[in-house]
């Protein structure tokens, strides 16, 4: 997860990325609980994916700069500088 964490920094740094989108299915939703405060659901394809037990909806997560950069950046920056990165 950490890797997944800068190059999200990284590319937020390099390009002028308003937001960047997941897409997740509601059982794998779960995995991102920790991410959840720096995503915004922005939409629901009921049913969309076939799985063995039937239909899951597919969700689609935007991770906003302005959100990131407020909330991550600072720790990313501050993890660096202790020498935890």
């Amino acid at each position: 997860m950490r890797a997944v964490v800068l190059f999200i920094d990284w590319l937020f740094a390099e390009y002028p990325l308003r937001k960047l989108y997941c897409d997740v299915t509601e059982t794998s939703l779960s995995q991102f609980k920790a991410a959840r405060r720096y995503t915004k659901l922005e939409a629901v394809l009921r049913e969309d994916v076939r799985t063995d037990t039937g239909y899951e909806d597919r969700l689609y997560l935007a991770i906003y700069s302005d959100t990131w950069e407020r909330g991550v950046t600072p720790r990313i920056r501050a993890a660096r500088e202790g020498g935890r990165l």
